[in-house]
């Protein structure tokens, strides 16, 4: 008993070239170029991945990112660098990019209606539309700190309130805000006697940023010269028995019909002086005493107590321009800070301060000598005076590439499993398509073909000659007659189908 032979679960194809000349090349630089391009992809879509990083600058940390940023959204997009808008709320107190003074936000507005939102998200938008409304000027005495006294027997407190536009994400978003300066606040420590204090600006830098130098520089003097001042005043009201100011407050208002800063009709003017009898009675000052007057030109003319309304409009302007210069705001000219003239005529005062030392145990500063235009140097124009945005911290993600070793190893497993695939579809075209329109076109040239007879003629037969038979014939479950009948027919079909020879007939062939 004959054994069957052995089957084995796997299997392999017949395999035979291609029969078209133009396949090899059109294989080899398709897929070299393929390789090309799906390296290219793979890299775009896997070469990077995200990290975390905290930026104060959200515009420079994503733009960076330029090789990412330039490739196609539709690859990149999930590794293109994004920050996280920070969250602006009242009562926080930021500081712009120029490190130069602090702010307090008390509300944020919507222009269109006034509506007050409770918080703002905020993405480094530029402070625009900036204004001041009000710069009041507190005199205060004994009600300070010891360590203030400790300075200073007076104290002076500049309390800005001012406003600015930003464009977000939903529009124009007004912000209120307040910037309080007091050159001796009351967390100076007493181990700064006899020096410049420096308080009330974060940073300071003469060359980067000349004007918020001389702006920071005539806000401390015109406040030593206000509190000196005022010391000067309440000693001589004590020494001639007279009541003397306890404390006030001076309010100076913008008067946008005078465009010249050097004007005492700048600004509009309202005060109110507390006097403190030795009954602790009060008495006050305030414009009704002087028929009114609301501007500084006029206080001075009539010598109004206490006299000291010029120091005051120049500390007034001194910080209306320091501010909206910390707040970047181009439009605002003529500028005390960038005009060689303006800020020569605002420091002349210094000389004067300088010989009142001796009331004061701060030094102001950080200059400390007026303005030199032989020798000192400052923007001349507004134009270079930088936008400036709020300060802050935003929470970003960038794109990082990867290791070398692991990039390499991520772009060859893609392109091979892409590879895999195109050569899967194309084979799959090339047989389903072009092959098989080869072996339609090879099957009728054989059975058309011209058949040489032993002469050398040529007849062709066709399948409509009599004696060809086409019609299939299934032996596969036949017995052996009709196998052997089937084999015979196929043979006599096929018979038909041999070369004429002739004048001489097959068996004369044979024999």
């Amino acid at each position: 008993m004959a054994m069957s032979p052995h089957k084995s679960l796997f299997s392999y194809n017949v395999t035979q070239p291609y029969p078209f000349k133009w396949f090899t090349p059109v294989v080899v630089i398709g897929f070299v170029c393929a390789t090309a391009l799906f390296s290219f992809l793979n890299f775009v879509a896997n070469g990077y991945y995200l990290v975390n990083e905290v930026s104060t600058d959200p515009n420079a940390t994503i733009s960076r990112s330029t090789s990412v940023r330039n490739m196609p959204s539709f690859f990149a997009s999930k590794v293109q660098a994004t920050c996280q808008p920070t969250l602006l709320a009242p009562e926080a107190v930021v500081f712009t990019n120029q490190t130069a003074l602090t702010y307090t936000i008390t509300s944020i507005a919507r222009p269109v209606g006034d509506d007050i939102i409770s918080s703002l998200e905020y993405h480094n938008n530029v402070l625009e539309n900036c204004s001041i409304s009000n710069i009041d000027i507190d005199l205060q005495s004994f009600d300070r700190l010891a360590n203030q006294l400790a300075f200073n027997q007076w104290g002076v407190f500049v309390r800005t309130y001012l406003r600015c536009d930003v464009h977000g994400a939903d529009g124009i978003v007004t912000i209120n805000m307040t910037h309080g300066y007091d050159y001796e606040p009351d967390t100076l420590s007493y181990g700064k006697l006899y020096t410049f204090l420096g308080t009330g600006f974060l940073k300071r830098n003469r060359t980067m940023k000349p004007g918020l130098w001389w702006g920071e520089s005539l806000m401390s003097w015109y406040w030593i010269y206000i509190s000196n001042a005022m010391q000067i005043i309440r000693s001589d009201k004590v020494s001639a028995g007279e009541a003397p100011i306890r404390k006030g407050t001076l309010s100076f208002s913008r008067n946008e019909e005078v465009t010249d800063v050097t004007s005492l009709h700048f600004f509009d003017i309202d005060y109110r002086l507390i006097i403190e009898n030795e009954d602790f009675s009060y008495n006050f000052v305030y414009p009704g005493d002087y028929g009114e007057s609301r501007n500084v030109a006029d206080l001075d003319k009539q010598q109004a107590y206490p006299n000291i309304w010029i120091p005051a409009d120049s500390l007034a302007k001194s910080t209306y321009y320091t501010v909206l210069t910390d707040l970047g705001q181009k439009s605002v000219v003529p500028n005390i800070l960038n005009d060689q003239n303006l800020l020569e005529h605002f420091t002349a005062n210094f000389s004067l301060v300088q010989e009142q030392y001796s009331f004061s145990n701060a030094r102001p500063g950080p200059a400390d000598a007026p303005f030199d235009p032989e020798n000192d140097t400052i923007n001349n124009t507004a134009s270079q005076i930088p936008s400036s945005v709020i300060s802050a911290s935003y929470l970003c993600q960038v794109p990082k590439m990867k290791s070398a070793g692991n990039l390499l190893m991520s772009i060859l497993i893609a392109d091979l499993v892409f590879l895999q695939a195109l050569w899967t579809v194309f084979v799959l075209i090339v047989d389903s398509f072009m092959l098989k329109n080869e072996k339609r076109a090879a099957h009728g040239d054989a059975t058309n073909q011209w058949n040489k007879s032993i002469h050398g003629q040529w007849r062709t037969t066709s399948e409509d000659e009599p004696g060809y038979d086409s019609t299939p014939i299934d032996l596969s479950g036949a017995d052996g007659s009709t196998r052997r009948a089937g084999y015979q027919r196929q043979t006599s079909s096929q018979y038909n189908l041999l070369p004429v020879l002739g004048s001489q007939d097959v068996d004369g062939a044979a024999n």
